[in-house]
């Protein structure tokens, strides 16, 4: 068998540790905890893999095993554990230790690549959470390259030779890689790179041609190495410092020098055994508390703790379950929606940064209850900044300089759009008077196509005919009317500018969904009372009979004025309950819900109508309700009309629907839906790219009609 290829690496050094970035890191590595850790055999035969493993260590990238590993006095931290790494070739290693031969080979030059071991251990904590007093478990002592970084550069390996001056970096990874073995992480030390010789190459070969090789170091002890015989050396600590014991030291021969030998050698070792057997108590009481599942400080407490048995772990380890039962007992959600707290288990929700950021741009478009964001994010140039990274402001998307996680291109424009329909929907409640129609249109559904609508109007069939005994029934013939009504699309868009991003105006942010509701509600508003208002007041012409829809041979058009009682009303009430029905010429039976005027007409309907203030002594006919078939009328104002005499009636869409609407946006009908609003989430294309500007677009298509002349009248007073 060929010679194996060995090398000398240092595996960890004590100080404080370091980032990949260079940055000072959260944690100290004490000299004792790796002087313990040598002592209690954790680095014996550990493994070494090229890089770390990503979803668990693979024989396939096992690199060697380290051995001799000990301590080394020197360096800012006090020393380093230092060993040897006697290599597996094979076809998968064989790449890599013919890559380190290079590396070595080129370590004079000044441009070459920082290789360095990285181990992946289970420190144990100070109570100031950042001092590592002992590694519990060393899992491997891996080859790693990181790129190098300025004033501190990763890798570098050292001769034992040399004096350590490492420093070491925390490693950060995701949940769910190998690497992550407990809650508060695993340190990732990398050693650093020193100068010798001027060489910036740090593994040196170990194998040469004499057969051995003895290193000594500054701690008192000695390694002695042999290529072909391998002799673990067992570290006894005594009088302060490290004395290395050998197998022929502890056993030794049976002359009388020999037994002298081995006698002092079995005194000397007695104490690792004794040693080892305390440490094995510890370390498998580590394990039980490790496996329990509780928080960490919590596994910290006990983990101080002398056990003597067993049983005693398990009965801490219970102990420490009933109390934290016992503490978070007050906090349980019980199914009934009751915690011992009184609160509802609806009042809990899971929250992302984005909730966040949503709540932030409901600040600055001026949503309801929307809070007030941090000082540092009060100005809308700085969300802006936080949500795309474009610190620069040119309009693009810098995913490595955004704050809240999770956000893309797409997130700001979609979360300014869900708060401009907050704010639409807040102002659609806020004014009502220009929702008038709503109070008398209907809203049908459609099939998402954007065919004409087709208003239908049924006719009635008049009195059912006698059936004789043994006849048969005779077909009866309804009659119906359509008139249709096309689909209009309306909209247009609001640029949101850089200048008024970089300026943080948030009035007049908060100004451009209010100024979007209100266009959308006078819109519909205007659409509706154009119905009443077409050609001169006679409304549109109908389909079923080519005449206006308001029109003396339909019974509902006249020039009576509203006056100041109810007289004129009334007139108007019995006219529209009179009025015929489709093909049967039976009265429709249908009393007026909804008398519509202009503003200056508003006050005298309240008053005709019985929404005087105070008690009055007597009430009249309009001001109380009979039910479904005669409510009490109620007056709306319709703000588009100019004409300051003119007045028309309108039956309650629930029972007679006359005048009909139906939504683009909402093929299922029953409701009047907000408009559409649309943003541009490409930086590289549109207005975004030319003009500076995010617009954010508006649409709101429906069709809007009525069915016939019944149910709704007009006057047009001179």
């Amino acid at each position: 068998m060929s010679e194996r290829r060995q090398f000398i690496g240092t595996l960890i050094a004590a100080g404080p540790t370091r980032t990949m970035t260079g940055e000072a890191g959260g944690y100290v590595v004490t000299a004792e905890a790796i002087r313990r850790a040598i002592d209690e055999g954790l680095f014996r035969g550990l493994a070494c893999f090229a890089d770390h493993a990503a979803g668990g260590p693979s024989v396939r990238r096992l690199v060697g095993v380290w051995r001799d590993v000990g301590w080394v006095a020197g360096g800012p931290g006090g020393g380093a554990a230092v060993g040897r790494l006697v290599a597996y070739e094979t076809a998968e290693t064989r790449p890599v230790l013919d890559l380190l031969d290079q590396w070595l080979a080129d370590g004079g030059e000044e441009e070459t690549p920082d290789l360095g071991i990285s181990i992946v251990f289970y420190p144990r904590l100070a109570a100031d959470g950042r001092t590592v007093t002992a590694l519990t478990m060393v899992e491997s002592a891996d080859v790693v390259m990181f790129p190098a970084s300025e004033g501190a550069r990763i890798g570098g390996w050292s001769s034992v030779e040399q004096r350590s001056t490492e420093q070491y970096s925390v490693g950060q990874f995701p949940v769910g890689q190998d690497s992550v073995r407990r809650g508060e992480g695993i340190i990732h030390s990398h050693s650093q790179t020193v100068k010798q010789d001027e060489r910036r190459g740090r593994l040196h070969r170990d194998g040469s041609k004499t057969g051995r090789q003895t290193q000594k170091e500054n701690s008192g002890m000695t390694h002695e190495t042999d290529v072909t015989e391998v002799r673990r050396v067992a570290l006894v600590r005594g009088g302060g410092e490290a004395t290395a014991v050998t197998p022929q030291a502890v056993v030794g021969k049976n002359d009388g020098a020999g037994a002298a030998t081995g006698s002092a050698g079995f005194s000397a070792a007695a104490s690792p055994f004794d040693d080892w057997l305390g440490a094995l108590k510890t370390a498998t009481a580590t394990a039980v508390i490790r496996a329990s599942g509780l928080p960490a400080v919590v596994q910290e407490r006990l983990g101080a703790g002398a056990y003597e048995t067993a049983d005693d772990v398990y009965a801490a380890v219970e102990r420490a379950r009933a109390e934290l039962a016992a503490l978070r007992e007050a906090e349980v959600v019980r199914l009934d929606g009751l915690g011992a707290a009184g609160r509802s288990a609806r009042g809990y929700q899971l929250r992302d940064p984005l909730d966040e950021a949503r709540e932030l741009l409901g600040f600055f478009f001026g949503a309801a209850g929307a809070p007030t964001p941090p000082p540092n994010l009060r100005s809308f140039g700085d969300l802006y900044v936080a949500l795309t990274g474009d610190v620069y402001f040119r309009g693009v998307f810098d995913g490595r300089r955004v704050q809240f996680s999770g956000a893309t291109t797409s997130t700001l424009p979609n979360l300014a759009v869900d708060a401009m329909n907050r704010v639409i929907t807040e102002q659609f409640a806020a004014l009502e008077h220009y929702r008038w129609y709503e109070r008398v249109a209907a809203v049908e559904p459609n099939d998402g196509r954007l065919h004409d609508m087709k208003w239908i109007t049924l006719g009635g069939i008049g009195n059912l005919p006698a059936v004789s005994e043994g006849a048969a029934y005779t077909e009866l013939d309804v009659a119906d009317a359509q008139e249709t009504a096309a689909f209009v699309k309306r909209g247009g868009y609001v640029g949101i500018t850089r200048e008024m991003i970089k300026n943080g105006d948030i009035m007049q942010l908060q100004a451009i969904p209010r100024a979007l509701a209100a266009a959308a509600v006078r819109t519909r508003s205007a659409a509706v009372s154009a119905l009443f208002t077409a050609n001169s007041g006679v409304g549109p012409t109908l389909a079923q009979d080519s005449k206006a829809l308001f029109h003396v041979d339909h019974g509902n058009l006249a020039t009576t004025a509203l006056g100041t009682d109810a007289t004129a009303w009334r007139a108007a009430r019995s006219e529209c309950f009179q009025q015929v029905e489709l093909g049967s010429g039976k009265p429709l039976g249908v009393f007026p819900r909804f008398l519509l005027v202009p503003a200056e007409l508003y006050d005298t309907a309240l008053s005709i109508l019985g929404y005087g203030e105070g008690m009055p002594t007597a009430y009249t006919p309009e001001a109380q309700a009979r039910g479904f078939a005669d409510p009490r009328p109620i007056p709306l104002v319709v703000p588009d009309w100019t004409d300051a005499t003119d007045w028309a009636y309108v039956v309650d869409p629930a029972l007679f629907p006359v005048i009909q609407m139906s939504y683009s946006q909402s093929p299922g009908g029953r409701q009047h839906p907000i408009p559409e609003l649309f943003a541009v989430v490409s930086e590289t294309s549109g207005l975004m790219f030319s003009n500076d500007v995010l617009p954010i677009k508006v649409r709101d298509e429906f069709a809007v009609g009525v069915n016939g002349a019944r149910g709704i009248g007009k006057r047009n007073a001179a």
